[in-house]
């Protein structure tokens, strides 16, 4: 049976334009264990991404960030350059199903709506973490699917 991997094993990009956001987030997830790096737009955020020598297991942003680049935008050039990364979404103004219909891309990504407790920010970011490893771990637990993968 294969282990799931521990908290300090992910790390997260948290991108938000505002200071006390990602203050907040990094302090949650670095508490509960997982790597932080922090991108204060896409811009930045993408510079990060680009850069193979980087372990980014989850892409965490904002939707709305003041500047040409979006964070949907943003969404879908990650998922070029880091297509096994999950996606996480957030924000304090637009609807999932407003994300949703921006979503031209058809990528999958979880949806956070801001502000959002401690427990629920923890949930969704387990939730969100990479399609491959969680993938792998149920492949690996059903020989018919171990078979299939092959």
């Amino acid at each position: 049976m294969v282990q799931s991997r521990q908290p300090g094993s992910y790390c997260i990009l948290v991108v938000d334009d505002e200071q006390v956001v990602r203050n907040y987030v990094k302090c949650v997830l670095e508490s509960a264990g997982y790597k932080v790096l922090l991108a204060v737009n896409g811009t930045q955020a993408l510079l990060t991404s680009v850069d193979s020598s980087i372990q980014i297991d989850l892409l965490l942003t904002d939707v709305e960030m003041g500047e040409a680049l979006n964070g949907l935008e943003l969404a879908a050039d990650f998922n070029m350059l880091r297509p096994d990364a999950g996606i996480l979404i957030t924000s304090g103004t637009a609807l999932p199903e407003r994300i949703n219909d921006g979503n031209r891309s058809g990528l999958e990504w979880g949806f956070l709506p801001k502000p959002s407790s401690m427990q629920r920010l923890l949930k969704d970011v387990a939730q969100a973490l990479p399609k491959v490893s969680r993938f792998l771990t149920t492949a690996l637990s059903s020989p018919s699917q171990i078979l299939a993968f092959r």
